[in-house]
């Protein structure tokens, strides 16, 4: 029916159109953009064109899962930054490790990006709504326009009832968007307030943050050789870490973490089981030779897998930040009680016998540090095991660089990373331990609470994360020597070569996993590091030019600039030694081919380090 009427107006109107040309049908996207008025010769496309535009509001406001998933995370981070309401309280009851006040700043950044990005799904699809809302008010003008006009006799009866509907849809479409933009109103307001609760904490953890940073630096206490000012009950609560050891707190914040806490167990039982595979292996393929020889790579991977489950276990200790990320005093103090012995078991076979005495003292210094840490409630039992550990601490540390000096090894040993970084941290300690032991004694109980950490966990910490890294570069090495990745003609060709990236690779990580872990147990570093960051902001004009070039952009650049030859480099390995050998080429081929893909990254890698530093590439 709408067919015959359609041919009877293209009918009636076929003198007008020889007279001027027709005007040509527009797409659906300029319709959309711009609506015409009806025009009785192009009515079947604009009603269509229409249509379709009802028809995709229907898709939309039909699609009511975008609102409940936002709905119900907002309600999981309402409920999350509720829980952390209880943690925050104790910032101003007790005293609380630096770890403890990091956790909540990152627990509470993550809470925010969360709440940010359901804000931003929020804006998109209110941004949709809003575009179809301006395109719907435009058809009801026009289309308001056409029914008012289709009135006339001389109008087609099916004409006018379907710009009825037409007019009708569009107006429930308009009821219908105007519902739909308030309900992403309201959760746009609800996830601002969200966000805004999360902010609020967060910038009562940077104050904690600040003033625990500013207490390292003041003096707590008068000289010990002063006689000591009585305090009240509230200091002496502050001076606390409130540690109290209770199981069922401890059995119901594991029933919490449940989940992080199986994934953990079954991380340690498989590295376990790993470990134990790739000692056997070892074993057996030493015991298979007829002639004995002695191969670098395997004597280090064995001794680094003598213990193989005792490794696993220091694995899932040394992941316990990351699992646990709002673990408490009592349960940090806990994970390093039961840390203790597992580390010395392990790292024992990793250095030489002279240093097992020495080893014992660090580890026997760790115990004292825990000893202080639960007395930290009484500061003068405190202050005085506090200067008893420094100065064992600085004993030790004398001992160590004797020992150090006077042990005689291999040159690869003696030249090596780890007994070059070993040299240096011990004379580290001893510079700290001798700073705190003054410090304390001057009353600067804080500064020498932060040099102990330093000294003796940070001690603790290093052998961990050498030691793990030894442990993984064993199975890297294993793995590699022993044909694990000989599908890859890059690595069965290059295996001595694999294995040192590898083992760089790993070095260089556990050296940042030390260096974070270390920074988040302490805060004296943090004004120094504010200090940095200010320094990194500043223009490079230094207050003569303003060049709107800062430091931070200058170090982007030459970083920038490092990675693109750094991955240069590792592409044209990759092209060389596995890709354009397994393809048929003449002679020259492959070496132009690898020479351009490294200049080319080289010289994107440059236009990147300009676009960076800020010069403008137009």
């Amino acid at each position: 029916a709408v067919l015959i009427v359609l041919s009877s107006c293209v009918a009636g109107s076929s003198a007008v159109a020889q007279e001027s040309p027709a005007p040509a049908p527009q797409s659906p996207a300029s319709v959309e953009e711009q609506p015409e008025d009806v025009a009785i010769g192009n009515f079947g496309v604009q009603a269509n064109a229409v249509e379709d535009r009802l028809a995709r509001i229907d898709s939309l406001l039909a699609a009511t899962g975008l609102a409940a998933d936002v709905t119900e995370t907002l309600e999981e981070i309402e409920a999350e930054t509720k829980a952390l309401s209880e943690r925050l309280s104790n910032l101003g009851s007790r005293r609380m490790m630096a770890s403890e006040i990091n956790a909540l700043d990152t627990e509470l950044e993550l809470l925010d990006a969360r709440t940010k990005r359901q804000i931003q799904r929020i804006s998109a699809r209110a941004a949709q709504l809003e575009k179809l809302s301006i395109e719907n008010e435009k058809d009801i003008e026009v289309w308001t326009s056409a029914a008012q006009s289709a009135k006339h006799r001389s109008i087609p009866a099916a004409v006018r009832e379907r710009t009825v509907l037409i007019l009708q849809g569009l107006r429930e479409a308009r009821r219908r968007l105007d519902a739909k933009m308030g309900v992403a109103l309201k959760l746009q307001s609800h996830a601002l307030e969200v966000r805004d609760a999360i902010q609020a904490a967060a910038q009562v953890v940077n104050a904690a943050q600040r003033q625990q940073a500013a207490d390292v630096f003041q003096r707590q206490e008068p000289p010990i050789w002063q006689k000591r000012a009585e305090i009240d009950e509230h200091d002496q609560s502050l001076d606390s870490y409130d540690v109290s050891f209770s199981w069922p707190a401890s059995s119901r914040h594991f029933r919490t973490v449940g989940g992080a806490a199986a994934f953990q167990l079954l991380l340690v039982l498989c590295l376990g089981w790993l470990f134990s595979r790739i000692r056997n292996g070892l074993l057996h393929r030493i015991q298979s030779r007829e002639q004995p020889s002695n191969i670098p790579w395997e004597q280090r991977a064995l001794e680094a897998l003598r213990h193989p489950w005792a490794a696993a276990f220091l694995v899932g200790l040394g992941s316990i930040r990351m699992f646990y990320p709002d673990r408490v005093a009592d349960l940090i103090i806990l994970a390093w009680v039961v840390a203790l012995p597992v580390w010395f078991l392990v790292v024992k076979d990793l250095i030489p016998s002279a240093l097992t005495r020495p080893l014992l003292g660090v580890g026997a210094l760790a115990t004292l540090h825990i000893v202080v840490t639960l007395v930290s409630g009484h500061p003068i039992v405190e202050r005085s095991l506090l200067v008893v550990e420094l100065t064992m601490a600085v004993a030790c540390a004398g001992w160590i660089l004797r020992v150090l000096q006077r042990l005689e090894l291999p040159k690869r040993i003696a030249e090596g990373l780890w007994w070059s970084l070993a040299k240096a941290w011990t004379r580290l300690a001893l510079l700290a331990a001798i700073a705190g032991t003054c410090a304390t004694i001057l009353g600067y109980t804080r500064l020498g609470e932060e040099a102990a950490l330093v000294v003796t966990i940070g001690s603790i910490g290093a052998t961990v994360w050498m030691a793990l890294a030894r442990i993984f570069e064993a199975t890297f090495a294993t793995a590699i020597h022993g044909g694990r990745f000989d599908g890859l003609r890059m690595i069965r060709a290059n295996r001595d070569l694999s294995s040192k990236m590898a083992a760089r690779v790993i070095r260089v990580a556990a050296f940042a996993t030390f260096a974070w872990s270390l920074g988040d147990m302490t805060s004296a570093w943090r004004p120094w590091g504010e200090a940095v960051v200010d320094g990194l902001q500043r223009d490079l004009g230094l207050g003569f030019v303003e060049t709107g070039v800062t430091v931070a952009n200058l170090f982007s650049f030459f970083l920038v600039l490092w990675l693109s030859w750094a991955l240069s480099r590792f592409i044209a390995f990759v092209l060389g030694e596995e890709i354009l050998p397994r393809l048929r080429m003449e002679v020259g081929v492959p070496f132009a081919l690898t020479t351009f893909t490294r200049y080319a990254i080289i010289a994107i890698g440059f236009v990147a380090a300009l676009a960076v530093l800020g010069i403008p590439l137009d």
